[in-house]
């Protein structure tokens, strides 16, 4: 019974760091919606562009420090990639964001989460 009240505890933790989390993103998602919906006329005659990359939950030093590894665990299990993130994981999406490869993508949010949230 007691294994159980820790489990249940760290289970309760991190749900409460996901929804943190995912309020954040909501919050980011809103603020470049408005941007677009907002500024869509004026930025578009210049070819200004406004997306948003969404990230999961990045390890960093600072993080890790803070949370276990158990949390890290838990929360990759729920993700199609099983593996913790990097902050390198999202240098590629940035990249493709603002090179000319994305040239007519506008408006967008782009997910870089390892598949835990699918649209």
């Amino acid at each position: 019974e007691r294994q159980y009240e820790k489990f249940k505890g760290e289970r309760e933790r991190c749900e409460t760091r996901a929804a943190a989390v995912s309020e954040r993103i909501a919050g980011v998602e809103y603020v470049s919606g408005k941007l677009f919906s907002e500024w869509k006329g004026e930025l578009g005659q210049y070819n200004i562009r406004v997306n948003c990359v969404a990230p999961g939950i990045v390890v960093s030093d600072t993080l890790a420090k803070a949370a276990d590894s158990d949390f890290f665990r838990q929360h990759a299990a729920g993700r199609c990639l099983e593996r913790p993130m990097g902050a390198a994981d999202l240098i590629g999406p940035v990249m493709f964001l603002l090179s000319d490869a994305a040239c007519f993508v506008t408006g967008q949010v782009l997910g870089v989460d390892g598949g835990r949230n699918f649209h």
